[in-house]
């Protein structure tokens, strides 16, 4: 499950960017990865950014793009560090 947060007033699930990685080997998934990428694309496609006086909307698309990709490679090594 990939949830995006800070980007719209509420919480929303990522379906599309859990969706780009379904079928993925998770040893693909590397910090310069197409697949990595289109998962940060996707979590953009999902979200519903707002301007504020924190940010404006493209601002928390290029964050929330980078910082999918971030987390997706921290619950990677995460896991691996678990086993």
């Amino acid at each position: 499950c990939i949830v995006i947060g800070a980007v719209a007033p509420t919480p929303k699930i990522s379906d599309q960017a859990v969706e780009s990685l379904k079928g993925k080997k998770v040893h693909e998934l590397t910090e310069d990865s197409p697949s990595l990428e289109e998962a940060g694309d996707a979590a953009v496609r999902d979200s519903i950014p707002i301007d504020d006086i924190r940010g404006g909307a493209q601002f928390r698309r290029d964050v929330l793009k980078v910082l999918t990709k971030r987390a997706i490679l921290r619950a990677i090594k995460n896991t691996e560090i678990g086993n």
